[in-house]
């Protein structure tokens, strides 16, 4: 199972319209790599903000 790190949490409270944004982010990454549970790019964690 994938779990984001504590760094994440600044996502909560933004409400629907971020949610629906990271979703999206993270939908197409995962639907672009192979296998279930991808790796997260250093690429892909900078572009959420979770990593500076």
């Amino acid at each position: 199972m994938l779990f984001l790190p504590d760094s994440c949490i600044p996502f909560s409270g933004y409400g629907v319209t971020k949610a629906a944004s990271v979703a999206s982010m993270l939908g197409t990454y995962v639907a672009s790599k192979p296998g279930a549970v991808p790796e997260y790019s250093e690429e892909l964690m900078k572009e959420l903000g979770i990593l500076e």
